[in-house]
This record gives structure tokens, C-alpha cells and sequence, in this order.
């Protein structure tokens, strides 16, 4: 969700953080930002967190070799084919790149980790909660109306609207509550609001 919201105020969060020197850079995020969002669907990094634990470190060098193979293959072709369109939309076609190997680098973890252990990421809930966090985000654009706001009331607003919309569309599943539960106990009791259905007793932490 926090990337969501950047993604949809990335200009004033920018220019709070860095100054208005660096506003060129929101539109850059935004095309590096987007693949990035999807990756994490699919597990992300954690994919090699699992295969780390499981002993398959060599495994795991694989996957970021082969990811940043990708990497170099994509930037290439981004320069051959943006360069003559300008800087600007370079920089952009890289940014995409670099999103688009992260997407090849979680896709082979999590091919590798649903195949070798067996481990289902919520991919289901993850993308119901990236619904609702563009419906938030979508919401701060609504507020502005072209007018000038502070990113915080901003961001405070975001998080109001996708608390009330969480607690209400209930996106989480009782087969991805008990994933939370075998992964930690406080993160589970932390989403339990988020369940649209029955959990049997012994699931509960």
C-alpha cells in the first residue's frame, strides 16, 4: 500500500523529501515502481529467503545471476531503442528494465519454491490489497481536484480510506490466514480482522 500511494503522489512526495530539484525523478520511479508492485504479488524477495533457509544457497546465486543477465539484456535494448527519443525517455526505459528483471528474478523464485517446498505465497490476497490501495490512491487524486495539498493530509486520507475498505471487503481468505500463521503468529493476529470467512478453531494463534 505505501508504494501504492507514492505511486499516485510520487511528484509532492519527491519534492518533500529530496526538493523540488528532483521532481524529474517522480515520473522515473513511476516506471520502476509499477513492475515492482507486481513482483511483490508473487512473493518478491521472499522466495529466497525460503530457499536460503532451505539450504539452497547455490540456488539462489542462480536465480540473481539469471535475473541480472536479465537486467543487462533489458538496459541494452532500452538505450538501442529510447536513446533517440531523449534523455528522459532513456531513463524511463531503464527504470522499466530494472523492474522488468525483478519480475524474471521473483518469477523464478517463486516457480522454484512452489515446486521444491511446496510453499503458496497469498498472491490472491496480495493483489485484492493492491485493488484497494489503488482505489485509495485514486481517492487522493479525487481530494486534490487540481488544487495544491500537503502530502500528508494526503497520505492520512489514503490510510483512512484503505483501513475502512480493508475492514469492509475483508480480502483475506482462511487458507491465507493459516499461510500468516505458519509464518508468524503476530502477523496473523494482526490481519485476522482481514478474514472474509470462518477460521476453524485450531487455526486460530
Amino acid at each position: 500500500p505505501t508504494m501504492v500511494f507514492f505511486m499516485f503522489q510520487a511528484p509532492r512526495a519527491i519534492q518533500l523529501l529530496y526538493g523540488k530539484a528532483f521532481l524529474p525523478a517522480a515520473e522515473v520511479f513511476l516506471w520502476l515502481a509499477v513492475p515492482t508492485v507486481i513482483a511483490r504479488a508473487y512473493g518478491g524477495g521472499a522466495s529466497s529467503t525460503v530457499m536460503s533457509a532451505g539450504g539452497q544457497v547455490a540456488l539462489v546465486v542462480k536465480q540473481y545471476l539469471i535475473g541480472g543477465v536479465a537486467s543487462v539484456v533489458l538496459s541494452v535494448l532500452a538505450v538501442w531503442w529510447f536513446l533517440p527519443l531523449g534523455e528522459a525517455a532513456t531513463l524511463n526505459a531503464l527504470s522499466l528494465a530494472m523492474g522488468l528483471a525483478f519480475i524474471v528474478t521473483s518469477g523464478l523464485g517463486f516457480a522454484v519454491v512452489r515446486k521444491s517446498y511446496r510453499v503458496r505465497f497469498p498472491t490472491a490476497f496480495t493483489i485484492k490489497v493492491f485493488g484497494i490501495a489503488v482505489i485509495a490512491g485514486l481517492s487522493t487524486l479525487w481530494l486534490q481536484g487540481g488544487r495544491s495539498f500537503w502530502v500528508l493530509p494526503l497520505a492520512g486520507q489514503f490510510a483512512l480510506v484503505f483501513y475502512v475498505l480493508a475492514r469492509w471487503l475483508k480480502p483475506l481468505s482462511a487458507e491465507d490466514y493459516a499461510i500468516a500463521l505458519q509464518a508468524s503468529r503476530r502477523v496473523a493476529k494482526l490481519v485476522r480482522p482481514l478474514v472474509g470467512e470462518p477460521i476453524r478453531e485450531e487455526s486460530q494463534p
